[in-house]
C-alpha cells in the first residue's frame, strides 16, 4: 500500500471512530431523557449522519485508489495488455479451474523475430509501435474469454480456453500466420511483423511454471528452424533506398 493509500485509510477509520462515539452519546442522551434530550438527540443524529457521509466517501475514494493501483500493478504501459505478472496470476487461475472441472486449452508463448533490428535501424519509437501493433492484433482476434499479455520486452503469451489441443493449435496457427502477414507502417517505411510461436496444451494435472518452460522451449525451436534472414526486416515504402532515419544507419530495400 502507497504512502497516501495509507492515509485515506487512517482517515477514513478516524471518522468511522467518530461515528461510534457520536452514536454513544446519542443513546446516552436518549436513556437520561431531560426536558431538551429530544433536540440534543437530533443535533447528534445529524451530525453522525454527515460524518457518515463524509466516512462512506472517503472509503469510496480508497477503494478506487486501490483498483487502480492494482491496475498498474499488472498492467503493461505501453500496450495495456496485462503485464507478467497478470499473466502469472491469470494462468495459475486458469490451471486451477482446468484441474477442477477437467476444463483443457492451449498456451502459445509468442516472440517477435529480429526485433533488435527495429530499434537498432530506426529507433525504440518504432519499435513500440510494432509491440502496440503486435497487442491489437492478439485483443482483436481472441475470444473474450482468453487472455493475451506481453510478459517482455518482445515476447507475448495468449491463454486460448474451453478448446482442445488440436483446436488450439489451429487457432494458434492461425494467429501466428497473422502476426506474419501484419505491416507497421512508420513514417517512410513498412515495418513487416515477423514472430514466432510455441503452443503447448494444458488440462488437469499441469503445472504453470512447466507448461510455461515447454511452450518457451517449442518458441525457440520453431525460431531456430527458420532460415537465416539476409534483408532487414524494415523496408522503405516509397523508393529501393532512401536517407538513413535519425540515429539509424540506412535500410535497404525488401526484394
Amino acid at each position: 500500500m502507497t504512502q497516501h493509500s495509507a492515509a485515506a485509510a487512517q482517515q477514513s477509520a478516524e471518522l468511522i471512530e467518530n461515528v461510534g462515539h457520536i452514536a454513544d452519546r446519542l443513546l446516552a442522551t436518549c436513556a437520561t431523557g431531560g426536558g431538551n434530550g429530544g433536540g440534543v438527540a437530533r443535533s447528534l443524529l445529524e451530525t453522525a449522519l454527515l460524518v457518515a457521509a463524509e466516512a462512506q466517501q472517503h472509503l469510496a475514494e480508497h477503494q478506487q485508489r486501490i483498483a487502480t493501483l492494482e491496475a498498474m500493478t499488472f498492467t503493461d504501459e505501453l500496450t495495456g495488455l496485462e503485464n507478467r505478472r497478470g499473466f502469472s496470476r491469470q494462468l495459475l487461475r486458469t490451471l486451477a479451474l482446468a484441474e477442477r472441472f477437467g476444463d483443457t486449452g492451449v498456451l502459445a508463448y509468442i516472440d517477435l523475430d529480429d526485433f533488435k533490428a527495429i530499434n537498432d535501424g530506426l529507433g525504440h519509437q518504432a519499435g513500440d509501435a510494432v509491440l502496440r501493433h503486435v497487442a491489437a492484433l492478439l485483443s482483436d482476434n481472441v475470444r473474450a474469454t482468453d487472455f493475451v499479455a506481453r510478459i517482455g520486452g518482445d515476447e507475448f503469451a495468449a491463454i486460448l480456453v474451453h478448446t482442445t489441443p488440436r483446436g488450439g493449435r489451429r487457432r494458434a496457427a492461425a494467429l501466428e500466420r497473422l502476426f506474419n502477414a501484419a505491416v507497421v507502417p512508420y513514417g517512410e517505411f513498412d515495418i513487416p511483423v515477423r514472430a514466432s510461436m510455441g503452443v503447448k496444451p494444458y488440462g488437469p494435472g499441469d503445472k504453470a511454471e512447466a507448461l510455461l518452460a515447454r511452450a518457451d522451449t517449442a518458441m525457440y525451436r520453431n525460431k531456430r528452424a527458420k532460415p537465416r534472414i539476409l534483408h532487414p526486416w524494415v523496408r522503405p515504402t516509397h523508393a529501393s533506398t532512401t536517407a538513413p532515419p535519425p540515429g539509424g544507419p540506412a535500410m535497404a530495400a525488401r526484394v
